[in-house]
């Protein structure tokens, strides 16, 4: 059964519907009280009636276009006005304005000098990365030096006999004159 009856008569018959969901029969006693009592038995309070005043009368009438640009420009506009209203409260607040110092005043320019001296960026970049590749290998040198410090062990190199220093020479000069041979017959493209 859908429910009949204006706006407050249905959430009213919603309410007691939902409030005694487990006992329909006094349910569909209230709806059928409230079907009997009619839309007459509306309360004073209930009924909306609205009225013109004496200032909206005098007012020439504004069309939909007008209520809905004319009321965005003027709430951008009040927002305008609201927001330089607290930044001059705020300006005004401040006891005294803050001064650059001498030092502050003199490093107040770019450290790139991007426009003072573009062309001499990349030169400037190129020479800051090799002081820091210095100062990194520098600190890479000391640590080895401080962890070779501590290590205990130390070889003892014996000179190589001349036999095998003349075999190894001679498969070094072997290995050269093949891959120069191989170079000669190579027939592909070098493009390629």
């Amino acid at each position: 059964m859908a429910p009949k009856g204006n706006f407050v008569e249905r959430l009213q018959i919603n309410e007691i519907m939902r409030r005694s969901a487990d006992d329909k029969a006094t349910a569909q006693s209230m709806i059928s009280e409230l079907d009997e009592v009619g839309p007459q038995h509306a309360s004073e309070e209930s009924m909306f009636k609205p009225t013109i005043t004496k200032k909206a009368a005098s007012m020439r009438p504004r069309s939909a276009s007008e209520m809905s640009r004319g009321d965005l420009l003027k709430r951008e506009e009040t927002r305008r006005k609201v927001k330089e209203r607290h930044a001059a409260e705020l300006d005004s607040s401040m006891a005294s304005h803050p001064k650059l110092t001498k030092v502050a005043q003199d490093h107040n320019s770019s450290r790139l000098k991007l426009r003072e001296d573009p062309e001499s960026y990349t030169l400037r970049v190129q020479e800051a990365r090799r002081i820091r590749d210095e100062k990194l290998d520098v600190a890479k040198r000391e640590k080895e030096a401080r962890e070779l410090k501590d290590c205990s062990f130390a070889p003892v190199l014996t000179k190589c006999p001349s036999y095998v220093k003349r075999w190894a020479r001679a498969s070094a000069t072997k290995r050269r004159q093949e891959r120069t041979q191989l170079s000669e017959y190579d027939t592909k493209p070098q493009w390629r």
